[in-house]
């Protein structure tokens, strides 16, 4: 089973902007692919 942990910035400084959009945002430096592009979560 897999677990993510998902934070609205180090100090919750983007809680607003994730909550008033419905949306999380995730960020990788360095990562080249387009993970919407995926058909399998798992």
């Amino acid at each position: 089973m897999a677990l993510w942990l998902v934070r609205a910035g180090r100090h919750g400084e983007y809680e607003k902007k994730f909550l008033g959009e419905s949306r999380v945002y995730l960020t990788w430096n360095g990562l080249s692919q387009d993970l919407g592009s995926l058909k399998n979560r798992g």
